[in-house]
């Protein structure tokens, strides 16, 4: 299994050369409230929205597509990953998920890895 294989978390270091690698993330960071915004209807995502979510100091950014990284038809922080944040990718029953549960990404510890496959949860 690859470290970005299922639901995942891409580190810093993925997308930014010399950035944190999963195991010099805290896991402080991955436990927290959610915030839930749903962009089911938007027609293509807006790498501004991902800035503006970072300036409020969300730090993690979870999502149920396959990928929110860069592609030739847009992306989300492009380059830069989210800004330096973390990224949780092919998450699953986001429908069941309310402002303020308590998340939870739980990843591998894997040393010097660019992601992780993840065990994510919610409690209420």
């Amino acid at each position: 299994m690859g470290s970005h294989t299922g639901t995942h978390i891409d580190a810093p270091s993925h997308f930014i050369p010399g950035g944190k690698t999963i195991d010099q993330i805290p896991l402080s960071l991955l436990i927290g409230p959610a915030l839930v915004i749903n962009l089911t209807h938007k027609k293509r995502r807006n790498d501004y929205a991902a800035l503006e979510v970072l300036a409020r100091g969300v730090r993690v950014l979870g999502t149920d597509t396959l990928s929110p990284d860069e592609t030739p038809y847009g992306g989300c922080g492009g380059e830069s990953g989210f800004g330096g944040g973390i990224i949780a990718e092919n998450l699953t029953n986001l429908e069941g998920l309310a402002d303020g549960m308590r998340v939870y990404l739980l990843p591998l510890n894997l040393e010097g890895c660019d992601g992780s496959p993840v065990r994510a949860y919610a409690s209420g």
